[in-house]
């Protein structure tokens, strides 16, 4: 009786703590460091290299949150007697999420969770010492929120060429370094049904009075999700539930941004409530057109970069963690601008710079430019994934033979198109009130 009674008194003390119940893992970029000066990048799909100006980089959480299991892998080692510290920035301070690869060593992590409150800016800070070599890092953590059924969307731009622009998109999943015009280049495609319930924004606060507003796109359109920010405030949000916006599996979520002020870098949240609890999205979209002629790689979650034609410059890292069962890969939705003019593209994510059955294939015999692919693909620890894309040839006969008499084959590439793609996970989290 005494035992079961102590049991009692430990299940009432854990249900009356906050209980944080839905995991994501929030996968980085692979970004080229500083070597002499401290540098900084988005936490969450960074698509260039570190930068000496941190204000570029707004991304955050609009929740209370749990970060756990910062993991840092490098590209090559620092050098003996050289290192690179690595640190996770909350509303301006370093963090205890801190780690460093030194001297041959290739990678570090800090594993004890830590608590962020609600709204606070997100970023990576990396400090050199000695001059290390110069090289890529790749990223990632853990971040859990109360309640399973949401999912939170973190996009950001920083911009790296000061522009003017009257109007410009922000990925609503991820980071970009680049300055969109063109809507479909901000796209993510959401590879699972659901709504977007709130829409929340960050930008470093001015010094005047100009309005500036972002809206939520559905498939390219404006929606009634929206909010006007001025220029010394550098906040807005819509969380009016007459507001939210459903979509369908394959429908694409961006964000707008227009007015008389345009911030430079902005940071924009997106709550998300998808059909099925415990889903996740890892999104990515191409800021260039794939090649007719050659492979192109891109990061499994961005929110828009260049297609790179070195694989290993694009892999992003993966974690898992205390899961009630295996996180796994369930789908992906590709989808392009354009049905390719002849031929055809392969798309295939790539575990560890090996091909996975998750392959799809848009053609110029496709009735839409998109195609889908299920599976369930485990997702280990330390795995590391990226986006191929192979252009495959039409082959032609020329109405008039050659001289000989034979017939003259000609391989007509595809015409180049712009593509995005997007991936269904599952993190089923056991609900623990601490979680490790």
């Amino acid at each position: 009786m005494r035992k079961l009674f102590g049991a009692l008194i430990i299940t009432l003390f854990l249900f009356s703590q906050e209980s944080f119940a839905s995991r994501e893992v929030v996968f980085s970029g692979n970004a080229r460091i500083q070597q002499t000066l401290t540098g900084y990048n988005f936490l969450h799909g960074a698509a260039s290299g570190f930068n000496i100006d941190g204000n570029r980089f707004r991304q955050f959480i609009p929740r209370n949150a749990v970060l756990s299991k910062f993991k840092v892998e490098l590209s090559a080692a620092p050098g003996l007697g050289k290192s690179i510290a690595f640190t996770v920035r909350a509303g301006g301070i370093d963090t205890l999420m801190t780690c460093t690869v030194a001297d041959l060593n290739l990678s570090c992590s800090y594993d004890p969770p830590i608590e962020i409150g609600v709204g606070q800016v997100l970023l990576v800070k990396e400090v050199p010492s000695g001059i290390p070599a110069l090289v890529n890092a790749r990223y990632s953590v853990v971040l859990t929120t109360p309640s399973n059924r949401e999912l939170i969307l973190t996009g950001g731009k920083a911009i790296t060429i000061i522009t003017t622009p009257v109007q410009a998109y922000i990925p609503p999943h991820g980071g970009t370094a680049t300055e969109i015009t063109s809507e479909f280049l901000a796209r993510a495609t959401m590879p699972f049904s659901g709504r977007v319930t709130e829409l929340h924004v960050n930008f470093p606060q001015g010094s005047g009075d100009r309005p500036t507003t972002f809206t939520t796109y559905l498939k390219g359109s404006v929606t009634s999700q929206t909010c006007t920010a001025i220029e010394n405030v550098g906040t807005c949000s819509d969380t009016n539930s007459d507001h939210a916006v459903s979509f369908k599996k394959g429908e694409t979520i961006s964000v707008y941004n227009s007015g008389v002020f345009i911030p430079q870098h902005s940071g924009v949240s997106l709550v998300v409530v998808p059909d099925e609890k415990d889903t996740l999205l890892s999104a990515l979209s191409g800021s260039s057109k794939v090649s007719g002629t050659a492979n192109r790689y891109q990061y499994f979650s961005t929110g828009s970069a260049v297609w790179n034609v070195t694989e290993s410059n694009v892999p992003t890292l993966a974690q898992t963690g205390m899961l009630s069962k295996p996180a796994k890969i369930l789908s992906m939705y590709v989808q392009a601008d354009a049905i390719p003019s002849g031929g055809s593209y392969a798309i295939t994510l790539r575990r560890n710079q090996t091909s996975t059955p998750f392959s799809c294939t848009i053609s110029s015999m496709s009735m839409n430019p998109e195609c889908e692919v299920w599976g369930a693909l485990t997702i280990q620890d330390g795995d590391e994934y990226d986006i191929q894309v192979i252009p495959v040839g039409m082959v032609q006969i020329p109405p008039e033979p050659r001289g000989d008499g034979g017939d003259e084959f000609v391989e007509a590439a595809p015409s180049p198109i712009y593509i995005n793609a997007g991936f269904k996970l599952n993190l089923k989290q056991r609900r623990n009130a601490i979680i490790n």
